[in-house]
């Protein structure tokens, strides 16, 4: 299959996310990579605020309530910025947050390129063709809730989680990603799958990037080795943002992740621990801050969990910081009144935004030691070491400690806890203690994995920009550069040729061709086969529109939902069986005999049965005895196959005129 149906499908993923999102940081009176990077956080927080209000205005899902709250946001924006008397004009010798003083004016697109090609490449080394999909558990709810977004014009989070129960199901589900891959799907007509792997692209290619060097840029300053390096280095961290698009998968969590630095980025301006300030008023980082945090919070609360650590460290330090300046009495007890009051809302949401005790079952994998060990060596998830990341994280910690200043205090506080969080979650023997610190990812490695990279690019790059300043310094490059010397100019491009290949290997090698393995489309491939998904694609063409489909959603069969965009009586495996369903599941074999098993498949429309044989997703067994003797069944009878892969049409019950 070509390509270019995804790049379209990408192009209009960017546009939906990034064109009302740059549109409002201009607003605001952000510029520049602020702006860029600003756009993910605010676009994706235009679409879950339309998603959420076009069910109670009566709206079906589309760009029609998205271009209501966009303007609606809009309009409050400009209101609020002429109240205010717009901003006051910068002075020459005042930059903003991390400006442009330092690097040169091509830093940041440079190092948002190389992000992008690289990602690029891995990505599509992954996913292989374009209408691959994850074969992975997780995967069958995330396609077909997209199907269940356009076929109900409804992406709330409030519905979403009932598509796996005709009496609600989860009262709330983050949505963020499939509300947006299901405007994709409406504006450019592509199939499911494009449109997920278009949106992974995109928050591969383009949010994760932009927060990371902005991030990078704000708590290490501006200095053109320092914004490369960050590009490189998000680029080459195993554990985002390619682990939560290999396993699970987690695609709405990587989605909520990608947004998450530059709300970290925000917020530390908010908290002024930056060493250089900002002109703007203080109400334009609040209103950066809270109009980020619902596209965070709904692309995944766990993503919202790993900011609220983040920023209550920066909260921290801010406030010991404050102390240290003995102000008056008055001023201790209203900072100290706000902190207590910041620390309670912050406990309460942690103990709230967490899921139910039956849904973090996951235990320690490791012993406590080799937790400690994956966490110093960034070999997470049993993963190969980053040799070279490892190396520049280890310069970048030595720089920040030797400078402590209050934001390098803040990033290695950061790191510490952020590493703790993964080794608690991974190798934790204490279970309670385990379960306080990391129930809000469910008590899941991989997820904590995947939060440490917000700290480790800005602190990996300042140690490589360390060692780059350094050599120069001993060359005395330095001298020559600023008469333009080519030597300095092609010394540096090696440099940075040098270290994006560095980074590729190893690491990054072995990361890849796992996650490629779980894209392959093979005779044997986990959730859909080859056959299965050849004769997935002919269903619209042999099943009716308003026909259901059953079969067991374990061996993929619940997929067809997605692929097909025919309904299936189970469109996820984890649902609220009803009697008739059960029935169905149970005994439709025998339909012929059973006047109750026909009422039942009446009564739920079923016309096709699909069997994909008994080999599952995870390798367990779920019976089905309904579904086994459906070659010598006279209920059924076979009208498409493709390898042991068989459609069948059910002729009992007065269903075979």
């Amino acid at each position: 299959m070509t390509w270019l149906p995804l790049v379209g499908a990408a192009a209009a993923t960017a546009a939906v996310i990034l064109l009302p999102g740059l549109v409002l940081a201009l607003i605001l009176g952000l510029r520049g990579l602020w702006a860029w990077a600003m756009a993910g956080p605010f676009g994706v927080t235009v679409v879950v605020l339309a998603s959420l209000v076009a069910p109670f205005a009566g709206l079906a899902w589309g760009l029609v309530p998205v271009g209501i709250v966009f303007a609606a946001i809009a309009v409050g924006l400009v209101v609020a910025r002429a109240a205010t008397g717009g901003f006051r004009r910068r002075g020459a010798d005042e930059p903003a947050p991390g400006g442009s003083r330092g690097a040169r004016w091509w830093a940041v697109p440079v190092a948002l390129a190389i992000a992008a090609v690289v990602l690029g490449v891995q990505l599509a080394r992954v996913v292989q063709d374009p209408g691959n999909i994850s074969q992975t558990f997780d995967n069958i709810f995330h396609l077909n809730a997209i199907r269940y977004a356009l076929e109900t014009a409804n992406a709330s989070p409030l519905h979403l989680g009932s598509m796996t129960s005709e009496n609600g199901g989860v009262w709330f589900y983050p949505s963020a990603w499939h509300a947006v891959a299901s405007l994709v799907v409406q504006l450019t007509g592509v199939g499911i799958p494009i449109a997920s792997n278009a949106l992974a692209f995109v928050v591969a290619l383009v949010l994760w990037p932009a927060g990371a060097v902005l991030l990078t840029r704000t708590v290490v300053g501006s200095n053109t080795a320092v914004l490369v390096a960050a590009g490189v280095f998000s680029a080459a961290l195993p554990a985002l943002p390619l682990l939560p698009m290999d396993y699970g998968v987690l695609y709405p969590y990587a989605f909520g992740l990608s947004l998450a630095p530059a709300t970290i980025a925000a917020t530390l301006v908010l908290l002024r621990l930056p060493a250089v300030r900002d002109s703007r008023p203080a109400w334009v980082w609040v209103v950066a801050v809270v109009g980020a945090l619902p596209g965070l919070t709904i692309a995944h609360p766990g993503a919202f969990m790993a900011w609220l650590v983040i920023a209550s460290l920066a909260v921290l330090v801010t406030f010991v910081l404050f102390l240290r300046t003995r102000p008056g009495r008055r001023r201790v007890v209203g900072a100290s009144a706000g902190f207590a009051l910041y620390v309670l809302v912050a406990f309460v949401a942690w103990r709230v935004l967490r899921p139910p005790l039956d849904a973090r079952t996951w235990l320690p994998t490791v012993t406590l030691g080799q937790g400690i060990g994956e966490a110093v060596t960034l070999s997470y998830w049993s993963g190969a070491i980053p040799i070279v990341v490892v190396a520049a994280l280890v310069v970048g910690v030595v720089v920040a400690a030797r400078r402590r200043t209050r934001i390098d205090v803040w990033m290695l506080v950061a790191l510490a806890a952020t590493s703790v969080l993964y080794i608690a979650a991974i190798s934790l023997p204490w279970l309670q203690l385990r379960d306080l610190l990391t129930a809000a990812w469910y008590n899941n490695a991989p997820r904590l994995a995947s939060i440490v990279p917000i700290l480790i690019v800005p602190l990996a790059a300042l140690g490589a920009a360390a060692v780059w300043n350094a050599w120069r310094r001993r060359s005395g490059a330095r001298e020559h550069a600023s008469s333009g010397s080519g030597f300095t100019v092609a010394v540096a491009v090696g440099a940075v040729l040098a270290l994006v290949v560095a980074t590729q290997l190893g690491a990054m090698q072995q990361a890849v061709r796992q996650a490629a393995s779980g894209y392959a489309l093979t005779p044997d491939s986990p959730l859909v086969s080859t056959d299965e998904m050849a004769l997935l694609r002919r269903l619209p063409d042999e099943v009716p529109q308003d026909a259901v489909i059953a079969g067991s959603p374990w061996t993929g069969a619940g997929v067809a939902y997605a692929i097909s965009g025919r309904k299936v009586l189970m469109p996820h495996t984890l649902m609220d069986i009803d009697d008739e369903t059960e029935l169905i599941n149970d005994e439709l074999d025998d339909a012929s005999t059973r006047p109750d098993v026909c009422t039942a498949i009446l009564d739920k429309n079923v016309e096709y049965v699909l069997d994909f044989g008994d080999r599952e997703v995870h390798g367990a067994v779920h019976p089905f005895p309904g579904l086994d003797d459906l070659a010598t069944s006279s209920a059924v009878e076979a009208i498409d196959r493709e390898g042991d892969a068989v459609l069948y049409k059910v002729i009992a019950c007065g269903l075979d005129r």
